[in-house]
């Protein structure tokens, strides 16, 4: 359990770091716009600021969860760490 509590933490700092990042390239403009005012077709719409700045650090305009992609026809592989 204290080596999944560790790669949470990780998941988190690495996470912050690039919100971070987005602040010192001076790209929070353009990516807080987006987040902002998104596409009123994906499921991202209705999530949190934080979140849809998250997705967009991620390289994506069109996140979705696990049932959100079946939803739409797409089948998610899992892969864990090792």
């Amino acid at each position: 359990m204290n080596n999944s509590l560790e790669i949470k933490a990780e998941k988190i700092t690495s996470t912050l770091q690039n919100i971070i990042h987005l602040f010192e390239e001076g790209k929070v403009p353009k990516a807080i716009a987006i987040a902002t005012f998104p596409r009123f077709e994906v499921p991202s719409y209705g999530w949190s600021l934080a979140n849809r700045l998250i997705m967009l650090k991620s390289g994506t305009s069109d996140a979705r969860g696990w049932q959100q992609w079946q939803a739409v026809g797409r089948y998610v592989k899992m892969s864990f760490p090792t």
